[in-house]
């Protein structure tokens, strides 16, 4: 699931030496947002296991946006910040009227 999409993402040409660049400027902090993303895989399979999928899906759906947030922090991402703070708070809402 996670070896396969890196063909399509290599596909453009990364150079190496921007991998290199990029890991050596984000090597721990890349490497515990890929376990957060296999330890959430996990833990869905578990709650699919033990709730209903109308519980389950919609508080799946927002893994997407707390990945995205966690990363705007570990990454001190700041571009167009507000919007995703903003789309954050909705996608919560959001779930909080589906429940």
């Amino acid at each position: 699931m996670w070896t396969i999409p890196i063909i399509f993402i290599y596909l453009p040409y990364v150079k190496i030496s921007e991998l290199k660049a990029e890991f050596t400027r984000t090597n721990w902090k890349i490497a515990l947002l890929a376990f957060f993303n296999v330890a959430g895989y996990a833990l869905q399979l578990k709650a699919f296991s033990m709730a209903e999928a109308t519980k389950v899906i919609p508080i799946i759906q927002t893994s997407s946006m707390f990945t995205v947030l966690l990363g705007i922090i570990l990454l001190k991402e700041k571009d167009h910040m507000l919007r995703k703070i903003i789309a954050g708070i909705l996608a919560v809402t959001g779930v909080y009227f589906l429940m």
